[in-house]
């Protein structure tokens, strides 16, 4: 599904990653594994995110994504989490923390 909605905002540029064997941290992107890329990727958390399995799910994806663009040769330009449900206040709060320590750690 995500996939499908990133191709209807951005058609003919987004790719799909198939998790078998591994997705490298990534769903969909768009631009070229050989050089830079806008990565979405997608959790189903129902019925909201919450809790710290959720942000250990979150961190893992994000340091796939990353580890695997330094291994893999190509260059991460911006991370973007899906998720069909929302977060609560506590959740919010430490996404909005997180995500601020990522920005700065990497620059964006």
């Amino acid at each position: 599904m995500i996939g499908q909605l990133v191709h209807a905002v951005r058609p003919g540029v987004a790719r799909m990653v198939a998790a078998n064997p591994g997705g490298w941290g990534i769903d969909v992107f768009v631009g070229n594994l050989g050089g830079v890329v806008t990565v979405w990727q997608s959790k189903y958390f129902m019925p909201e995110v919450a809790g710290k399995t959720h942000q250990a799910q979150i961190r893992e994806s994000f340091d796939s994504a990353v580890t695997n663009a330094a291994k893999e040769g190509f260059a991460l330009t911006q991370w973007i989490l899906c998720v069909p449900s929302s977060m609560d206040g506590p959740m919010t709060k430490w996404w909005d923390t997180w995500k601020r320590k990522k920005e700065r750690e990497f620059g964006s």
